[in-house]
């Protein structure tokens, strides 16, 4: 999975049409063939600061998407950023969910637990 990522901060005063434009820019990416899918997330501790974010299943599948007409509005919405805005391309090898951390908390208890179904030194001595 490859994720590119755009992190912008945007003037209060053009926040709102930076926003609708991103929307506008959703429908159409997640159509694109290898698109997993596109989001745009608004940091709660300052309303100036936003994600805009595109999976993709492979590389070659984001190097079209860059090089369609439709990429060059979003280059443009940057040019809006208040501040220098942060874009980042990553190749994402392995993605594990909810089952890891239970893999994990299972082998590995936190400091000073037993490990589920063993009994603990208390315990011991209780006895």
């Amino acid at each position: 999975m490859i994720l590119m990522t755009l992190n912008m901060v945007t003037a209060e005063h053009n926040r709102d049409g930076i926003i609708r434009t991103f929307r506008r820019f959703i429908g159409p990416t997640e159509a694109r063939p290898g698109c997993l899918g596109c989001r745009l997330l608004q940091d709660i501790s300052g309303e100036d600061r936003l994600l805009y974010l595109e999976a993709w299943e492979e590389e070659s599948d984001l190097v079209r998407r860059i090089r369609s007409a439709q990429f060059l509005k979003v280059l443009a919405v940057m040019e809006l950023s208040s501040e220098q805005p942060e874009l980042s391309i990553q190749s994402i090898s392995r993605t594990r969910g909810l089952e890891a951390i239970k893999s994990l908390r299972q082998t590995h208890p936190p400091h000073g637990e037993p490990k589920p179904g063993r009994r603990g030194v208390t315990d011991i001595q209780e006895s």
